[in-house]
């Protein structure tokens, strides 16, 4: 068994594929496996996992008979993870060359660690680039303070990072009630984020690929859709710190921060409320 598994759902993902799968190939630490699932594509992406199967025997492959869906594929590749440690990878990203070095120095360095957070940069479809540092406060950080830390400062690119499996599965289980893929990510992460069992490293730099697609693919266009998202987002979210364990009146402090925690990670309510205004006055909104 591998000391970290990187588990990788796919679909129709040949433009940048090959530059991922290098950069995980790669990374100086080596006590990994690469488990990949190929969500039946329909281009180039069946012959370069097979080229780089032939090249690095901890690539392990399977490729769906139909597509089950983005969320149903993710879920399938993470049951495959064995390993103590796991963390995710979509086709489109890169990682730096110590990436999972630096995230198991950061996991293992604390016992009781469920996920080990990098830097993040996000490059834009005219490579222009955005940088988020990992909040260092936080690994220092106590109590209420580290979770508000957390809350306030996470990135998607946190979602990316090493994660205890075992903690990890329960609450991607715990959060299967959640139906969308757009914040799906932000709804996994808010138990660890309230667990106060965040650490990061900015020597590991995940590198986020923003292309048009990604940008807009699992985006809701309508009205109701995004209301749904905001009820979806906000009930789960308070779900989430029921079950935490935060003390009851600890909750009830944190309580207001999943307002903001939502407003930023789902929909913006204002953006709601303009809308349905609008709406009710038969404008479209620009």
């Amino acid at each position: 068994m591998a000391a970290v598994d990187i588990v990788m759902p796919v679909y129709n993902g040949a433009e940048y594929l090959e530059g991922a799968l290098a950069s995980l190939s790669e990374q100086s630490f080596t006590d990994l496996r690469i488990i990949i699932s190929d969500n039946a594509s329909t281009d180039a992406t069946p012959a370069i996992i097979a080229a780089w199967q032939a090249r690095d025997p901890r690539i392990i492959a399977h490729r769906q008979s139909e597509n089950i869906g983005a969320l149903a594929n993710f879920n399938w590749v993470l049951q495959r993870a064995e390993s103590p440690w796991v963390m995710f990878a979509c086709h489109d990203d890169l990682w730096s060359p110590d990436y999972v070095a630096a995230l198991y120095t950061a996991a293992t360095a604390k016992a009781g660690t469920w996920l080990a957070a990098p830097s993040m940069t996000l490059i834009h479809p005219d490579q222009s680039k955005k940088i988020w540092l990992f909040d260092e406060r936080v690994n220092a950080a106590r109590g209420l303070y580290r979770v508000y830390l957390s809350l306030m400062h996470v990135t998607s690119g946190w979602y990316y990072g090493l994660y205890d499996r075992q903690a990890l599965l329960i609450q991607w289980q715990a959060s299967q009630g959640f139906q969308h893929a757009w914040g799906g990510d932000f709804i996994v992460l808010l138990p660890f984020l309230l667990s106060g069992r965040v650490r990061g490293n900015n020597a590991a730099t995940y590198y986020k690929r923003e292309t048009p697609l990604s940008a807009a693919r699992y985006k809701p266009k309508t009205l109701p859709d995004q209301f749904d998202l905001y009820r979806s987002f906000l009930s789960e979210s308070l779900r989430a710190l029921r079950a935490s364990p935060l003390p009851l009146w600890e909750q009830l402090v944190v309580a207001p921060l999943l307002l903001i925690y939502t407003n930023r990670h789902a929909w913006k309510l204002r953006r709601l409320i303009r809308s349905a205004i609008l709406r009710c006055l038969c404008i479209t909104p620009p």
